[in-house]
């Protein structure tokens, strides 16, 4: 059987492992914004609120145009309290995705 991966973790709600995963991940790519947004979706779910923001912000800024990530970013925005901006970061991804 193999170690779970860091999606597994998250998935499991494991977000303490999840985000030592994800950090493992970012160290061999450090351009890959999806994993720079589980990453700070993790670390908001771990009340590390601020840091997750910064995670979603390099995520957002190495993809903008993937509104999932920029959906990431309001998440986590919201949860620090900056009410506007997450309303912005959503808008965002309404505009790239306005299927969803």
């Amino acid at each position: 059987m193999s170690a779970p991966t860091a999606q597994e973790f998250y998935d499991q709600q494991n977000y303490s492992e999840a985000v030592t995963a994800y950090r493992s991940i970012l160290e061999g790519q450090p351009a890959d914004g999806v994993a720079w947004k589980n990453l700070g979706l993790s670390l908001v779910l771990t009340n590390q609120v601020e840091e997750g923001v910064v995670a979603c912000q390099k995520a957002a800024d190495l993809q903008p145009g993937n509104a999932e990530i920029r959906y990431g970013l309001g998440y986590a925005l919201g949860a620090a309290k900056r009410f506007d901006k997450a309303i912005d970061e959503f808008d965002a991804a309404l505009y790239l995705n306005p299927q969803n």
